[in-house]
């Protein structure tokens, strides 16, 4: 999944976009609507408005259907225990937020790559090594992810889920045998890392994006309208 989402914001339509237009557009509202308390209609609007920019740029529908009925799966079951201090209404406020926020999450993830992220973070000295770092670790998430299909592939073949007992059973085998290459592939990681000389400064490539004033006036203005509802509906 990793390997899939970092690819496809690579090549996406939008991927060329600057990412502080995108971060004004996706992960804005986001923060605008954490302080809505009772209106679902600013909510259900953003939704509605990620759905739309999701099905102009075609977004895998795949990934965007299991991401977000995992979200929201998992916010129904966790506000379960909400519902008599707080009632119904204020369970479907957290819903739509979830909702809202994954798909916000998605767009953001699926048309930015990670490398620009990284490559503006890197220019500020105060979050410069953790831009290193996560550079890095990148590469290495994708390696262990890479050992945990082929691991989760050969029990599959052998039959090794058939049943709850074997599912159970060898889920652990899985998990203890990437734990332990996971270590081991770090050590040989390292050792090659010390062998080239890394000093520890990640260096990054120069990077050209497609910025518009308009296109930035109007995520401005759309964050601006999400503000206005806030103020007359809440």
């Amino acid at each position: 999944m990793l390997r899939i989402l970092m690819n496809y914001a690579k090549v996406n339509r939008l991927s060329k976009i600057h990412p502080i237009e995108k971060t004004i557009l996706f992960l804005l509202p986001i923060v605008i609507i954490g302080f809505i308390k009772e209106s679902t209609l600013i909510i259900s609007l953003n939704i509605l408005i990620m759905i739309m920019i999701h099905v102009l740029i075609k977004s895998p529908k795949t990934i965007i259907l299991k991401f977000t009925s995992g979200i929201l799966i998992f916010s129904i079951f966790t506000s379960i225990s909400l519902i008599f201090d707080q009632g119904l209404e204020y369970i479907l406020i957290l819903i739509l937020k979830s909702i809202s926020g994954s798909l916000c999450i998605l767009l953001f993830t699926i048309t930015t790559p990670i490398e620009d992220v990284l490559y503006f973070g890197a220019k500020h000295n105060w979050v410069s090594d953790m831009c290193d770092i996560a550079k890095n670790m990148i590469r290495f998430l994708i390696l262990i992810e890479d050992e945990y299909l082929l691991l989760l592939n050969a029990v599959k073949s052998r039959h090794g889920f058939d049943t709850l007992t074997l599912r159970i059973k060898n889920s652990a085998k899985v998990m203890g045998i990437l734990f332990i290459n996971t270590m081991r592939r770090w050590k040989e990681l390292r050792e090659a890392v010390d062998s080239r000389g890394y000093t520890g400064k990640t260096v990054y490539l120069e990077r050209k994006f497609d910025f518009s004033i308009l296109r930035l006036l109007l995520e401005i203005s759309y964050s601006a309208i999400l503000i206005v509802l806030i103020l007359i509906l809440e």
